[in-house]
Formats: C-alpha cells, structure tokens, sequence
C-alpha cells in the first residue's frame, strides 16, 4: 500500500470565504479502504469527501467550501488493506486578515520536524532489523521482550505526533531567536509571537 499527495501539504486559507482542498491517491491491491483523519480523529463521516476508485487505484479529496478556525489542524489520509497501512499528512492553517507574525515559521517548522522525527523513526527501525537479521545474534528473554512489545499503531502515531510539534515549536523558537538578535543588532524592535497591544 502507498500513498501520494498531489497538490500542497500545508495550505493557509482565509477564514469565513477561503476553500481548500487535500488530494490524496492510495494504491494497492485489493484496493484499500481511505479514511480521512483530523488531529487523530476520523472524519470521514463529518467532511465533504470526493472519491474517484480505479483497480489498485482509490483517490480521494477532503474539500473545504468556506473554512472555519476550527478547521485548523492536522489532516491525515490514511488507507488500509491486507498489505497493510499507508498515510499522508497534511496541515490547514486558517487566518483572518491579521497574521501573527511568527505565522510564517509554521510551513517550514512542519515540514523540518516531520522529516526529522521521520528520519529517527526509520533509522531506529534500520538498526533493530540490522541487529535482529545478524547472524550471529542470540536473543536473550529481555531482547524477545521488547520484539514482541511493540507500541500499538495508535501510540506509535501519537508518540510521533508528539515529536513532530516540539520539533516544530524548537525550530519557530530557534528563528525567532535568530530574528531577536539581528534586531538588536540594527537597533530595533524585538519580534514576538504575538501582536503587540
């Protein structure tokens, strides 16, 4: 099972007027069943979703015709079939007229921590495979243990969704760090978060 995103992963919308839309393709054979999630809750139920479904092929789009700010969050496309589970991740940001500043920093930190805790994840699955597959390895009761005490596919999601944000806050704090000391260096006013009052 694989999936594939056409179009962007993080999109900021306007509140009350803006649209956006999350394209997703999932391929597999037996054609797997897609699911949409928000913030690690199906939506699938609650959302406008288009389905266009091919041999081996099933594409769907989580369409928004006038965004709220409760629409702001993590979407993930996820499909399942007897191979297994592909996902995809997306990001909705919804703004009004007044960003906050560091509102820019948002995309880029994602996308860094994504890959980040992504990297980790695959590397720390390299080694143990490497480890187990040698052979001259002989486990021990304590290495069987944790072979077979694997987190559940939920807490795996949760652990990495945990990671990915305080990537995420690290990399905004590191910029606006970066920004602080470049504006003091000319003298002018420190950046913040938040708008100022």
């Amino acid at each position: 099972v694989s999936t594939q995103s056409t179009g962007s992963s993080g999109i900021n919308a306007e509140y009350g007027g803006g649209s956006a839309l999350f394209s997703c393709t999932v391929f597999g054979s037996p054609n797997p069943v897609v699911e949409w999630f928000k913030d690690n809750q199906s939506i699938s139920d609650t959302y406008e979703i288009q389905r266009v479904t091919r041999p081996g092929e099933v594409q769907e789009k989580l369409v928004f015709t006038a965004v709220q700010f409760n629409d702001t969050g993590f979407y993930e496309c996820r499909g399942t079939n007897l191979a297994g589970t592909s996902r995809h991740e997306f990001f909705l940001e919804v703004t009004n007229a007044t960003l906050f500043p560091g509102d820019r920093f948002v995309p880029d930190a994602m996308k860094y921590a994504r890959n980040f805790v992504e990297s980790a994840m695959h590397e720390t699955e390299r080694i143990l495979r490497e480890k187990f597959n040698a052979p001259n390895f002989h486990p021990t009761p304590q290495d069987l243990f944790h072979m077979i005490r694997q987190p559940t596919g939920q807490a795996l999601y949760m652990a990495r969704s945990a990671e990915v944000f305080e990537h995420a806050m690290d990399f905004i704090h590191k910029k606006i760090e970066d920004l602080n000391v470049t504006s003091m260096e000319r003298n002018e006013q420190p950046f913040s978060l938040f708008p100022q009052s």
